[in-house]
This record gives structure tokens, sequence and C-alpha cells, in this order.
């Protein structure tokens, strides 16, 4: 989040999801960051992304809310709520809707 705002970090976040770009999404991550999926359960974003964008054919996504403040020690946290209608090869599409959070400090 250094030196990126709520906007900023989100749109780029975003952009890296529906355009598949692995090196972004996870540059958008600290090196101890772990993500929690239904689908792949508790995951480093190295290892979670290429698995995500490898089982994706196709992803449309469209945000709802960014929302911004603090928590109890300070950090910032920003929450972003995205539809994301994700297609698998040889599946039917998937639709979801999608709470994402991050904080720093």
């Amino acid at each position: 989040m250094d030196g990126m705002s709520a906007d900023e970090l989100v749109a780029t976040y975003l952009r890296a999801l529906s355009s598949g770009d692995v090196d972004l999404a996870v540059s958008l991550f600290t090196d101890d960051a772990v993500g929690h999926s239904l689908l792949y359960g508790a995951t480093e974003p190295g290892t979670f992304y290429p698995r995500l964008f490898a089982d994706t054919s196709a992803a449309h996504l469209t945000l709802l809310a960014t929302m911004q403040g603090h928590d109890q020690q300070g950090a910032t946290m920003i929450s972003f709520f995205f539809h994301f209608d994700w297609h698998r090869p040889q599946e039917p599409r998937r639709p979801l809707t999608s709470l994402t959070r991050a904080s720093g400090p």
C-alpha cells in the first residue's frame, strides 16, 4: 500500500485480477501475506494467483464499494466489495461477490 491511495490500490488489484497479471497481483502483498480462499484454502499470494489464473478462462469484475479506516493499533485498513463473474474452462460460470480486506501500517 506504500504510496498508493485506497482507490489506486483497489483499482490496481482489480486490474490484476481481470487481466490475469500474476506479478502485479503478488506485488500488492507483503512477503509474509497469506490469503484465505474458500476454493484454495490458506495460501501465499505467490501460489494463489497462478492457481487462480490457471483456473480462469474469463473474469468480469464490478467494484461495488470501498471502505477505509483504522484497526485498534492504528494500522490503515481498506476493504472493498466487488462482484466477480468468474468463468472456469469447461465449467459453467461461477458468479460470486467478494469482500476483500487489506491492512498496513
